[in-house]
């Protein structure tokens, strides 16, 4: 198991140089105030990473569940975030090398940096979904094609929680309560142009391919991949 000694005296310099490549972003030093909050965020990061290296995976889980919340509603850009866990992982394997010890540690390192992005890309995931409402007019609701696929995002929503196989919604577009309507007569009729319903149609079935493959990675735990999907 990776020792927090041998990469104690270098973490102070990993999360310095850190926050120099986050300021030196425009849009990233807007998230910060002023050097005093630099260095209390210094001191904290280094124990967060302290603690992770001696905590079992559940309480990883919880820890960097509480963290992607955190970055989630100061509305931190997901890639930003886990290109930030990157950094902090590359600059681990820098000292390893520099310390001949990167054949020991290498995959136990990879394992809890992957840990580490797939728990802050699931909390991602999560919340979006829980927000998803947000901007809808209330005005569709009065029409069956919304009801039928705000329904069916509700379903997929819950899998999403729940990680329950058997509350999957119907993944088929040609099957669903939306794309039954979208082949009957009333559809063409409403719609009026041809060249629209297919636009239309073609929408549908793009939203149920992608949702087949969110529902493909969330039961396999990759939630990185999932969240870039979403």
């Amino acid at each position: 198991m990776l020792s927090y000694e041998i990469l104690e005296p270098y973490m102070e310099d990993i999360f310095n140089r850190f926050y120099e490549e986050v300021l030196s972003d425009e849009f990233l030093k807007t998230f910060f105030d002023s050097d005093e909050q630099i260095k209390s965020l210094v001191k904290r990061q280094i124990q967060n990473f302290k603690d992770t290296l001696k905590e079992s995976d559940r309480e990883i889980e919880l820890r960097y569940y509480n963290l992607g919340q955190l970055h989630y509603r100061k509305k931190i850009p997901f890639v930003n975030l886990i290109s930030g866990v990157d950094f902090i992982k590359n600059e681990i394997y820098r000292i390893l090398i520099e310390k001949n010890l990167i054949d020991v540690y290498f995959f136990e390192v990879h394992e809890l940096f992957e840990k580490i992005k797939n728990v802050l890309a699931y909390t991602y995931l999560e919340l979006s979904f829980s927000e998803i409402y947000v901007g809808i007019n209330p005005e569709y609701k009065d029409y069956p094609f919304f009801n039928y696929h705000y329904n069916w995002l509700l379903k997929l929503k819950r899998v999403i929680k729940s990680r329950d196989k058997n509350r999957i919604p119907e993944l088929d577009s040609k099957k669903c309560q939306l794309g039954k309507w979208l082949r009957n007569r009333e559809f063409e009729l409403m719609c009026g142009d041809n060249k629209k319903c297919m636009i239309i149609n073609d929408i549908h079935e793009l939203i149920h391919n992608t949702a087949k493959s969110l529902v493909f990675y969330v039961f396999q735990e990759k939630y990185v991949e999932a969240y870039l999907l979403f």
